[in-house]
């Protein structure tokens, strides 16, 4: 059974995934395994929440991955090779808890402005639908405040040289 503050590595991938973890947080009354190819790793003593899983994440950490993986098309890592990567930790717990929950932070900023600009791309795409004329119509749905004129329908190479990146002057002429 997993615990919390333990690491799960995945141990094969057809990317640079491989021995990319996550560190185990929140669990109270679950019961919690790992799945198939990964491997769990506890440490032996009380290490700060959420610092491990930030630093084993690092490029730092990983770089020490990249001589010890193995395979071409899916890529692996042994539980021995994780075993000899070198853990960088400062001594303080607090100082480990310092720098866990600044990440942490800039985490949580960053998943608050996804779902920021998630919104903002849906409401682009209903302005895009709303904001020029559908096919057949002279006016759009939505309009800003002032504008009433029908809008004007001409083919492209009616008011615009077409170029196809190889000539310097306009390929096709209507």
């Amino acid at each position: 059974m997993l615990e919390n503050g333990d690491l799960i590595f995945a141990d094969a991938a057809e990317d640079e995934t491989v021995g990319k973890a996550v560190e185990v947080n929140g669990l109270t009354e679950e019961n919690l395994v790992a799945g198939l190819h990964t491997i769990v790793a506890r440490s032996k003593d009380k290490k700060a929440e959420f610092f491990l899983g930030y630093y084993i994440n690092s490029n730092t950490y990983h770089r020490q991955l990249l001589r010890l993986i193995q395979g071409s098309k899916v890529s692996s890592i042994s539980k021995g090779n994780l075993q000899k990567t070198l853990v960088s930790f400062p001594k303080d717990f607090e100082e480990q808890q310092k720098i866990g929950s600044f990440f942490k932070k800039i985490d949580e900023t960053i998943a608050l402005h996804q779902r920021k600009l998630d919104l903002l791309k849906e409401q682009k795409k209903g302005f895009l639908q709303k904001m020029f004329p559908k096919n057949g119509a002279k006016v759009p749905e939505l309009r800003f405040a002032g504008f009433a004129d029908d809008w004007e329908e001409r083919k492209l190479g009616k008011f615009s040289d077409v170029r196809d990146g190889t000539h310097a002057s306009p390929k096709y002429v209507s």
